[in-house]
């Protein structure tokens, strides 16, 4: 997934600058590296920090980056697996010139 800012023009007053942003959602990995293999492996170790989620949830949670993410959901997951949010969310940002049409 990536995000894109704008900067004000440089100084040269060439076209602005853009900072792509991106980030990787490593939860498959981290699952992994703890013996578990299904997303609804999940589901007993969230219900026991007080976070309910159905399969499907779980499934999407463990398959696609999510775009949104409770912080509730966040820690529990940091919780689970004795991490950091930098563990679970890889993040990079390039600096790129946009062209003017």
């Amino acid at each position: 997934m990536a995000t894109t800012v704008r900067h004000s023009p440089d100084r040269d007053h060439g076209p602005p600058r853009v900072r792509q942003v991106s980030y990787c959602w490593r939860l498959r990995g981290l699952m992994s590296a703890h013996g578990m293999v299904a997303a609804t492996e999940l589901q007993p170790p969230l219900a026991a920090r007080g976070i309910r989620i159905s399969a499907v949830a779980a499934w999407r949670l463990v398959t696609h980056p999510p775009t949104r993410l409770s912080l509730p959901v966040l820690a529990a997951l940091c919780d689970i697996f004795e991490c950091t949010p930098a563990d679970l969310i890889q993040t990079s940002a390039v600096d790129s010139r946009r062209t003017r049409t």
